[in-house]
């Protein structure tokens, strides 16, 4: 009896104590895992496909995947093979790199489907399984590593800008391809069965008798009304609107009408030095509290990494709502599973090195153009030679009667969304109606192409040359030009790509005379450098 009373103490001790370790090493300072940060970066869905995500921004893996394979056999005489997935995707500008560069001990776990679409798995009524995707970080945060040349290579650098992604043309298409598919079901499942011969008695009664039909409706329904999914403009290569997808979750805009005007496109920027910023998005919509603008020094941010980064935490899990569809509910308890990717990036990241060739007389004159004419909106940086690092950041607000460019995602910040953000209570998000832009990070903006926050202009050299800026350019699947630093184009043909280049996604022409993404503005801060001063500016801008 003693011996059994033993034995339970033992065993009690045993479990308390390892109970109490693992809630000491979860909470403990030193209980960051870089690596963990940087796999769910790159594929973790965050449990975040469930029956409200499958209704909005999530989908069936199989029912889109034998989808689009059949309407491309259709369409370009592609064989239904899962093998054929990649050119499909490719398309779309998502990535099936090789390796990534700056993450060599992460594995890659890409097969058929690509960097980005993230996988997850549910039951419907706790029953009936299915396999779905949704869109992850590294679709927009994880971009290709560029050759001494500017041609991109079979690897990649997470957290740059993947300038290619296009989720117009990613969701249309599957649109397309479901509808396509709907009114042909004894041959969907015979490609289904012979692509995906594994499945389960369950899982193919799912998809066939629960899934299909439901999207046949939705598919139907929405071709009548919309003649696509979406009920706004989703962006163009390197170009998302992300505010107007929020808007769409919350109920906010009309869901069975397109409206053209609902146009709050932005340029997806690399990821580096965020911790400076005392705000984030380039309106500095979202803050901790009511301070969106003062300025943060490296300094400040190594006194007070964890608020800073809790603070950040809590803001980045609201963009979940609008990227991967789920509820608001959800999102306030996102920080939970991404402090410990915000808390990487914050600490380890670095953007990829310009390859090309720099001039490092031409790039000291443009360091000090640049302190005079740009730091007071777009930071200091280190005296380092090589690789400045951004060590102070203004965080100023631009007014757009100021600044002058695009008003249009300025202005999607309308006062119903703030107030529905304000009466939601979401924890630790401030959100305010600006009006104005913050001046960029400029860290990596060598490989971040097209410029300005809307994407309206091809080069740095466009940039600074306001008059000289194209009305019309290609984007998407681009080589980059070292010299104007920013898409290469072929000579002054801004609609065409260098002769022989071919691009690895479909390229898409910017039309700036469209609403949403006006090329004006941003000219003044420059007006009084000369030519040769600009083109050592953009010297400098290489290096950082």
């Amino acid at each position: 009896m003693k011996y059994n009373k033993l034995l339970v103490g033992l065993f009690l001790a045993i479990l308390i104590f390892g109970c109490a370790n693992r809630y000491l090493e979860q909470n403990d300072e030193n209980s960051f895992d870089s690596n963990k940060g940087w796999n769910d970066f790159l594929y973790n869905s965050f449990d975040t496909i469930s029956m409200h995500t499958l209704q909005s921004n999530a989908f069936s893996w199989k029912i889109i995947s034998t989808s689009l394979l059949m309407y491309y056999n259709d369409k370009e005489g592609l064989k239904i093979d899962l093998k054929n997935l990649p050119m499909i995707f490719k398309k779309f500008g998502f990535m099936y790199p090789n390796s990534i560069k700056n993450l060599p001990s992460v594995e890659s776990r890409l097969k058929y489907s690509p960097l980005g679409i993230v996988k997850g798995r549910t039951r419907l009524l706790n029953i009936f399984p299915v396999e779905g995707v949704n869109i992850g970080c590294a679709s927009c945060h994880a971009g290709p590593v560029y050759d001494e040349e500017g041609v991109t290579t079979n690897q990649l650098w997470a957290g740059q800008p993947n300038t290619s992604i296009n989720f117009e043309m990613y969701v249309n298409e599957v649109f397309n391809s479901l509808l396509y598919v709907v009114d042909q079901k004894k041959e969907f499942t015979k490609s289904l069965n012979n692509l995906y011969p594994e499945i389960g008695f369950l899982e193919k009664f799912t998809i066939n008798h629960l899934l299909f039909n439901n999207y046949k409706k939705l598919i139907i329904t929405m071709n009548e009304k919309l003649g696509r999914l979406a009920p706004y403009p989703l962006g163009a290569p390197g170009i998302t609107n992300g505010v107007s997808a929020l808007k769409y979750q919350l109920n906010i805009i009309e869901r069975e009408k397109y409206n053209d005007n609902e146009v709050g496109f932005t340029s997806i920027p690399d990821i580096s030095s965020r911790e400076l910023r005392t705000s984030l998005l380039y309106d500095g919509v979202y803050a901790a509290d009511n301070k969106h603008f003062y300025p943060r020094d490296e300094k400040e941010y190594k006194y007070s990494k964890k608020s800073i980064i809790k603070d950040h935490t809590r803001i980045i899990s609201l963009f979940t709502v609008p990227t991967m569809g789920i509820t608001l509910t959800q999102a306030s308890q996102m920080h939970l599973e991404i402090d410990q990717i915000v808390e990487a990036i914050y600490e380890e990241y670095v953007p990829q090195q310009f390859p090309g060739q720099i001039d490092s007389n031409l790039a000291k004159k443009g360091r000090e153009l640049y302190n005079n004419n740009c730091a007071s909106c777009h930071g200091l940086y280190s005296d380092d030679q090589v690789r400045p690092k951004l060590i102070s950041f203004p965080n100023k607000l631009s007014k757009l009667e100021e600044i002058q460019t695009d008003p249009m995602r300025a202005k999607a910040i309308n006062s119903q969304l703030i107030k529905h953000l304000k009466d939601s209570k979401f924890e630790g998000v401030h959100a305010e109606r600006t009006l104005g832009y913050v001046g960029t990070i400029l860290d990596g903006v060598w490989a971040t192409a097209p410029y300005l926050h809307n994407g309206s202009v091809p080069t740095l050299w466009h940039l600074l040359f306001p008059d000289k800026r194209p009305e019309k350019f290609l984007v998407g699947g681009h080589m980059l030009d070292y010299e104007k630093v920013g898409i290469l184009h072929d000579k002054d043909d801004y609609l065409k790509y260098k002769k022989g280049y071919q691009p690895f996604s479909l390229p898409v022409i910017i039309n700036t005379n469209l609403p949403g993404y006006s090329n004006q503005g941003h000219e003044i801060e420059f007006s009084t450098l000369t030519p040769k001063e600009k083109i050592a500016l953009i010297e400098f801008l290489k290096l950082i």
